[in-house]
C-alpha cells in the first residue's frame, strides 16, 4: 500500500485494504440509508430490518 506500507498477498487484498484509506462506503442500506465498506457488513446490518417486532 502506498499510503501505509502494508503488504498484501494479492491485488484484490490490496484493493480492499486501500479502501480503508479512502473512507469509501459504497454499500448502502435501502431501508435506512446507512452505508458500509463491505457487502458482508451490509448483509449483517440488513438482519435488523428483517427481525419481526412484537
Amino acid at each position: 500500500c502506498i499510503e501505509c506500507g502494508q503488504r498484501c498477498s494479492d491485488h484484490s487484498s490490496l484493493v480492499m485494504h486501500q479502501s480503508l484509506h479512502t473512507k469509501e462506503r459504497p454499500c448502502i442500506c435501502v431501508e435506512c440509508g446507512d452505508s458500509f465498506r463491505w457487502s458482508s457488513a451490509l448483509n449483517v446490518h440488513l438482519r435488523i430490518h428483517r427481525v419481526k417486532r412484537p
